[in-house]
């Protein structure tokens, strides 16, 4: 998604085998994309969401924002496409904490 972006020319980006139905795949999930660089992998970016959403809309949505509107990094260019690194996280398993000193995995949230 983000090459044919950054080419501007139309290219087939589909999604479609991450969301067949059956076979135990993952349909809707909350997930982030993160983008790092360079052979030290420093980050370049990381945009995601808490919420569940379908596979094919989410993970063509969170490329394109991960990549060109993380607000700590300027938008991604051509030349850097060499250097990249792209990885999805797809979180599952949510579970209510006791302590608020109970960081791992916690979401914070007003109720």
């Amino acid at each position: 998604m983000l090459i044919p972006h950054l080419r501007t020319t139309p290219e087939d980006t589909s999604l479609s085998s991450l969301a067949e139905n059956g076979g135990g795949v993952i349909q809707e999930s909350p997930l982030f994309v993160t983008w790092k660089i360079g052979r030290d992998k420093r980050l370049r970016g990381c945009i995601g969401t808490f919420s569940a959403m379908n596979l094919h809309s989410g993970l063509r949505e969170y490329t394109l924002t991960s990549a060109l509107k993380d607000s700590r990094f300027p938008p991604m260019t051509r030349d850097e496409l060499p250097r990249l690194f792209c990885s999805v996280s797809l979180l599952t398993n949510f579970e209510d904490v006791g302590d608020y000193l109970d960081w791992e995995g916690v979401i914070i949230a007003n109720s």
